[in-house]
């Protein structure tokens, strides 16, 4: 459940923060890090939120610091999380590009009457 909406979303919409030993409120994009977490949205808009409402010192129970810069410091994570798992695909064969490629590898994959 997201913390500033209150809506219950799919894991895979959410983004888990936690606490590092410093007080600071970090994002757990890879979902491993250990201690209680917080989960929000996974939008700029909700973590803007969430920062601006104080939603980290009460959903961890206790004070901790929030970076002012925290949602684009999320996102700028989420974008390298995506090229890097976008590297790994096409260091596996699974990426086509160019213009030309895609529009066969379409062509080939279309179904057949």
């Amino acid at each position: 459940m997201c913390a500033v909406s209150r809506e219950v979303h799919p894991i895979d919409e959410l983004i888990r923060f936690v606490v590092a030993p410093t007080g600071e409120v970090i994002p757990d994009l890879k979902r491993k890090l250990p201690g209680r977490g917080m989960w929000i949205s996974a939008s700029r808009r909700s973590v803007a939120e969430a920062v601006r409402r104080h939603q980290f010192s009460k959903g961890f129970k206790r004070d901790v610091r929030v970076a002012p810069t925290l949602p684009t410091d999320t996102e700028a994570l989420l974008l390298r999380s995506v090229v890097e798992a976008l590297a790994m695909a096409a260091k596996a064969g699974q990426v086509v590009s160019g213009f030309g490629k895609v529009e066969d590898t379409l062509k080939a994959s279309e179904p057949r009457p």
